[in-house]
């Protein structure tokens, strides 16, 4: 099993420079959490949460894959009602289903009164509306246009290259863009606050592959996105994945689908949250990632019905 190492972070200064100490190895967590804690954590401190309300979102987001009573499958069994409900992989394969149910999970974040709820159902949305981009036949970055994968296998034939966005960048820009305008809806909604000013009137990035790329990861499964940087907000955005994808190592794939080519490993917590400083720091975004992740493993699909 390979290994992972926690970090510890402590900001230096304003430009959101960071030390890193406490280095310890322990096993390797879900390979998602890169994306469903990480990316989430920033997309909302750079919206306009707090570092607290940031976490909370955050915590709970993973915790949807963390916990054993949510997660869409133990091993090899598949969980078929977890699957559809909270991880995007719907029983007859459809967009319209998964589209549905999205809105209905941010209905009841904006439904919900009590302040603490709201950040935990904000989290439990964000954790579908990131599966929607990642739970379909790809390469697709349509909002509305695409393919789902189906229960009960989901994307078993595909192995976990789906759900590692140097297996289809534009697609997890789009996801990160779409997250983003969630998260300003929340802010203006719920906690009554403005967003970021970066953010006003923001319009999606060019959103392709950078054919021009030049590493030796570069491959049939492995690619990097473009840089754009004709606004700021793009050029956060799209460095953001930039940086996160090349947080990434690759190695030979056993599964038949790509055996005998290289393709991403299982991220490391501590390389990614130094890439998604970096990336943070460049555009004054502060971010205060945990030294040690706390999981939450107490979420069943029977609470997410009423109270968390």
């Amino acid at each position: 099993m390979k290994m992972k190492t926690n970090f510890s972070l402590m900001s230096l200064s304003a430009t959101g420079l960071v030390a890193f100490c406490s280095l310890q190895a322990t096993p390797v967590q879900a390979y998602e959490e890169d994306t469903h804690f990480l990316i989430t954590m920033v997309q909302c401190r750079a919206v306009g949460l707090t570092d607290a309300e940031a976490l909370v979102v955050a915590s709970h987001d993973q915790g949807m894959d963390d916990s054993p009573g949510t997660v869409a499958n133990d091993g090899p069994v598949p969980h078929i009602a977890e699957e559809q409900l909270w991880h995007a992989i719907p029983m007859n394969g459809t967009a319209a289903e998964v589209l549905k149910r999205k809105a209905e999970l941010f209905a009841k974040v904006l439904a919900e009164k009590e302040p603490a709820m709201q950040l935990k159902r904000l989290g439990v949305f964000f954790h579908y509306q990131q599966d929607t981009w990642a739970h379909r036949h790809h390469s697709n970055s349509h909002a509305t246009n695409f393919n789902p994968f189906q229960v009960p296998l989901g994307h078993a034939k595909f192995g976990s290259q789906p759900d590692r966005p140097p297996f289809d960048p534009v697609c997890a820009l789009r996801c990160l863009e779409e997250g983003v305008g969630f998260a300003k809806q929340f802010l203006s909604v719920c906690l009554k606050r403005t967003p970021n000013a970066l953010f006003n009137n923001y319009q999606p990035a060019s959103g392709s592959v950078d054919v021009n790329w030049n590493d030796s990861r570069k491959g049939a499964s492995f690619h990097q996105l473009k840089l754009d940087t004709s606004t700021p907000a793009r050029h956060f955005l799209t460095n953001l994945i930039r940086c996160q994808i090349n947080a990434y190592t690759s190695s030979i794939d056993v599964n038949p689908n790509w055996f005998g080519n290289y393709t991403a490993d299982e991220a490391s917590y501590f390389q990614m949250g130094i890439n998604l400083q970096g990336a943070c720091s460049l555009a004054q975004i502060l971010v205060a990632f945990p030294a040690n992740r706390q999981k939450i493993t107490t979420l069943i699909t029977a609470q997410l019905g009423g109270k968390l």
